[in-house]
């Protein structure tokens, strides 16, 4: 039972994480190209 929680908690940290990244991508590219 705990390693099917400890399982769970892996995959949704590394979805958010995944999430977090591609969105933050998104944001600053433009953000970034209009500084040049």
């Amino acid at each position: 039972m705990q390693i099917t929680i400890a399982i769970k908690g892996a995959l949704s940290s590394v979805t958010v994480h995944s999430f977090a990244s591609l969105w933050w991508q998104v944001v600053a590219t433009p953000f970034l190209n209009a500084e040049k």
